[in-house]
């Protein structure tokens, strides 16, 4: 009978390099064979081997070293536990020819030349599977080589759980990726669908206005406007909903960009807004910033025209800054019109939420959303301070180029 001496000193360098392997794994394979190259090492067996329960309690190799395929498949699915077994121990087999307890394995196993085994459970909350060790002459396991092995099995039962939960975080991620990049292909396309029949609507409604304006009767009339201006603001929702489609859809963020020709694009796109509420836009020195031109003018002119649209009846003074903060610049686009009250300032971001009744200051309720979504997308943050009758200042994050 052999017993195998091992010291402290050389259990406890094994196990420390297994922990690095493990943390190193990269994925499930990787740390299956790392387990067998440090059950081997640590406890000088010449033959191990890991199976893990299926989906349907069948307990199957994952890796192994020295053994034939014929016993494998021969071996494949016994174990001392069953599946839903707990707190259970290692099973140490001194003799596999003087046990009888094995059964018709026994010659499957003396025919594959061991002659003694072990069987350690791995086990977290639940029973994972087992390593097998295996010795071409019989031997005695000593109770410290078993505490040793359970303490690997341990750290390979951790290392497993944390894989797969990684892996099924992942899978969850994909499925989530593909299912939102499917819902903004459905809306892109449904929005750019449904511009057509509402294009043909908007049209023959204005002929009907042409050419019978006044034949109708004032009431008439009056159910014309309404289904223009009704289609008008659909046609000025859908826009907006493609608009925000589209922040995802754009290639990704890797170009610098000056922020100082950003805000001039905006300015020169809300011309018309800017002239004929006689604003006053301040610019201070802005940076260059790493991100995506049109999404970025797209952001500005956004915050540019809520300036001017929740004005007070004295023309708006609106002033565009920038300071550094680490490695982002933060960007403030401040105004001094109506302001945001206190209670709703939490909820200024969400999509389709509206401050004030259409018939106040027309909108789809979008504008903001699609501010918080470029420059989330951007890697950054974007926050607002406001006092009611006072003015408002949004501040957003940019990478700094």
């Amino acid at each position: 009978m052999t017993v195998t001496t091992l010291s402290e000193g050389h259990g406890l360098e094994a196990v420390h390099d297994l922990v690095d392997a493990l943390a190193a794994a990269p994925d499930l394979e990787a740390i299956y064979r790392e387990a067998i190259r440090g059950l081997t090492a640590a406890l000088r067996v010449d033959r191990a081997s890991i199976l893990l329960f299926d989906p349907d309690g069948v307990m199957r190799f994952k890796a192994w070293q020295g053994l034939s395929d014929r016993y494998r498949a021969a071996v494949q699915g016994h174990s001392p536990w069953a599946a839903d077994a707990r707190h259970v121990r290692p099973v140490a087999v001194e003799d596999v020819a003087a046990e009888a307890s094995l059964g018709a394995l026994r010659d499957t196993i003396l025919a594959e030349g061991i002659r003694a085994l072990a069987f350690v459970p791995l086990e977290r909350e639940r029973l994972l599977g087992k390593f097998m060790l295996y010795s071409d002459r019989p031997r005695r396991f000593q109770e410290r080589e078993l505490r040793l092995a359970e303490t690997i099995a341990a750290l390979v039962s951790f290392a497993i759980e944390r894989r797969r939960g990684e892996e099924r975080l992942a899978q969850q991620a994909a499925a989530l990726a593909r299912s939102n990049a499917e819902l903004q292909r459905f809306a892109y396309a449904s929005s750019h669908d449904l511009k057509e029949p509402l294009r043909t609507i908007h049209s023959f409604v204005q002929l009907l206005q042409q050419r019978h304006a006044g034949r109708l009767g004032p009431e008439s009339d009056e159910f014309l406007g309404f289904i223009v201006d009704g289609v008008r603001r659909m046609e000025g929702l859908i826009e907006a909903l493609m608009a925000y489609a589209r922040v995802d859809w754009d290639a990704p963020v890797t170009t610098r960009v000056e922020l100082a020709d950003v805000v001039a694009e905006a300015r020169a796109n809300l011309k018309a807004a800017l002239d004929e509420s006689g604003a006053r836009l301040e610019v201070g020195d802005l940076p260059t910033v790493v991100g995506e031109a049109r999404q970025l003018v797209q952001l500005l002119q956004n915050l540019l025209s809520n300036a001017v649209k929740f004005r007070r009846r004295s023309p708006p003074t609106i002033a565009v800054t920038a300071r550094r903060a680490d490695d982002a610049w933060l960007i403030s686009v401040a105004d001094d019109g109506i302001g945001i009250p206190a209670e709703q300032r939490a909820r200024v971001f969400e999509v389709f939420h509206r401050l004030h009744a259409r018939e106040q200051y027309p909108g789809t309720g979008l504008g903001l959303a699609i501010c918080k979504k470029i420059v989330e997308r951007h890697g950054g943050q974007i926050s607002v301070e406001s006092e009611e009758g006072r003015g408002t200042t949004f501040t957003f994050s940019l990478p700094a180029a």
